[in-house]
C-alpha cells in the first residue's frame, strides 16, 4: 500500500514538474531535443526556428531558416509560405535588420524612383518602426505607381489604407 502511495506521488510530482517546464519555456526544450533526433523533419526544424525567434536569437533563428530552406522542395508550397512568414516575423522582431532593409529599399527608391515594390517595402517597414505618416506616403506613391496591381492594394488595405 505504502509503495502504491510512494509511486502515485512521485508520478504527480513529475507530472507537475512535466507541465512548469512546457509553460516555462520547456516547449522549446522539448522542440530542441526532437529536433536534434528528427533533422529530416522540417516541420519540427521551422518550429525550432520559431522558439529561437521568441528567444530573441536572431542569429540561430536566420541560420535554422536557411537550413530548413536549403532542405525544402521547391514544389512544397505550405513550407515555402511558412518560411516566408518566419522570415518575415523576424524582420519585424530585429530592429536592427529592419533598419537595413530600410536603407536598402531608400536606396532602391533613389536608383529607381517609379518602382512600386521598393515603395510597397518601405510602407511595410516604416509601419512595423512605428512611423505611420511615412508609412502613408509610401503606400501612397506606390499605388498611385501600380494602382492595378493586387499585391499593393491588398498590402495597402491591410495596413488601414485605401488604394485607388
Amino acid at each position: 500500500m505504502a509503495s502504491k502511495r510512494f509511486w502515485l506521488i512521485i508520478t504527480v510530482v513529475f507530472s507537475l514538474l512535466f507541465i512548469l517546464g512546457i509553460s516555462s519555456g520547456g516547449e522549446c526544450r522539448i522542440i530542441g531535443w526532437r529536433a536534434l533526433k528528427e533533422k529530416d523533419n522540417l516541420n519540427l526544424q521551422l518550429k525550432m526556428a520559431g522558439c529561437f525567434l521568441e528567444n530573441k536569437e536572431f542569429g540561430k533563428t536566420e541560420e535554422k531558416l536557411e537550413e530548413v530552406n536549403n532542405l525544402v522542395k521547391a514544389d512544397d508550397l505550405f513550407l515555402s509560405e511558412q518560411i516566408a512568414v518566419y522570415e518575415a516575423r523576424l524582420r519585424a522582431a530585429d530592429s536592427q535588420k529592419r533598419q537595413k532593409e530600410i536603407l536598402f529599399w531608400k536606396q532602391r527608391v533613389v536608383a529607381n524612383p517609379p518602382y512600386p515594390d521598393a515603395w510597397a517595402s518601405l510602407g511595410l517597414l516604416w509601419r512595423q518602426q512605428g512611423e505611420e505618416q511615412k508609412s502613408r506616403l509610401s503606400l501612397k506613391k506606390a499605388c498611385s505607381l501600380a494602382p492595378g496591381r493586387e499585391d499593393i492594394v491588398l498590402i495597402a488595405n491591410q495596413l488601414g489604407f485605401l488604394c485607388q
